[in-house]
């Protein structure tokens, strides 16, 4: 019976699995293709025990613990990113706050309009929470401090010129 290549190690250092072609080239970088029919895995395992994957199904590219344990992202030797087994993503922090499904420490910056469905609770350092929050009924914008309704609102331009204030 004749002997089928499965691997192939190529004189510039690359590892083919399951092919001879390596669509990704570049100098001074080694590569790993996996050449499936109908998908591809690298599988982790210690012994017998599986622990996570990679996965391409030909469609979608799946990374996973098997483990009940987070999925990490590093950089320069720090972590920065991780997904908690309760699908929370947590960027530059590693301690869970608990159940919120996006935590980051650090300042966000967004374009586009942004879009909140519930309550925008803000605290400052020891000063008590503060909620501000649309109105279903009357599409007002309601601001309070520690169940307290703050009466004045003040609405300012980017110059610094007031534009609108409530004072009650």
């Amino acid at each position: 019976s004749a002997i089928a290549e499965r691997m192939r190690i190529t004189s510039g250092g690359d590892i083919l699995v399951a092919g001879t072609y390596n669509p990704y080239t570049a100098a001074n970088r080694g590569n790993i293709t996996l050449n499936g029919t109908s998908g591809n895995v690298i599988g982790f395992a210690n012994g017998s025990a599986t622990r996570g994957f990679i996965f391409h199904d030909g469609t979608n590219l799946e990374i996973a613990n098997t483990l009940s344990n987070p999925i990490l992202f590093a950089t320069a030797g720090s972590e920065r990113m991780r997904i908690t087994s309760g699908g929370e993503l947590l960027i530059n922090t590693t301690s869970d706050a608990g159940d919120y499904k996006l935590q980051v420490n650090g300042n966000i910056y967004g374009t586009g309009d942004q879009r909140l469905e519930g309550a925008l609770y803000l605290t400052n350092g020891g000063g008590g929470p503060a909620q501000i929050y649309g109105s279903n009924t009357d599409g007002g914008l309601r601001i309070r401090n520690n169940n307290i309704y703050v009466p004045v609102i003040k609405l300012m331009k980017s110059d610094g010129t007031t534009m609108l204030n409530v004072d009650d």
